[in-house]
């Protein structure tokens, strides 16, 4: 979670303030409404509803100054954080394997055998 600036507009977040919160099933940014906020021992929460592109209504906590929460439009303190989608994670893993293959190649056990 990311420090609080004295000057952050997230500050200011009340009840029926607008937003836009990270779907993390879908791994895109909706635009959503805070219908609460509480508090525990971990910080204060704010309860997010938005609508998914399946015009599902979804609700989600999450804390003021999470990287999962930001302003409309994104703010400069706090970025839209950069998850990658299924196909860079699958490039990367396959980039990953290709690495240790070819590692693999040049293993050569005791009696110089590969």
């Amino acid at each position: 979670m990311a420090e609080a600036p004295q000057d952050n507009p997230r500050s200011t977040w009340a009840k029926d303030s607008q937003v836009e919160v990270y779907g993390s099933k879908s791994k895109k940014w909706f635009k959503g409404k805070i219908v609460g906020i509480d508090e525990d021992d971990d910080g204060e929460w704010l309860k997010v509803i938005y609508k998914t592109d399946k015009k599902e209504i979804m609700m989600r906590k999450v804390q003021r100054y999470s990287d999962q929460v930001q302003p409309i439009g994104g703010d400069n303190a706090y970025k839209a954080i950069n998850i990658p989608n299924d196909d860079e994670k699958e490039n990367k893993n396959n980039d990953n394997n290709n690495e240790n293959n070819s590692n693999n190649d040049d293993i050569k056990n005791n009696d110089g055998s590969v």
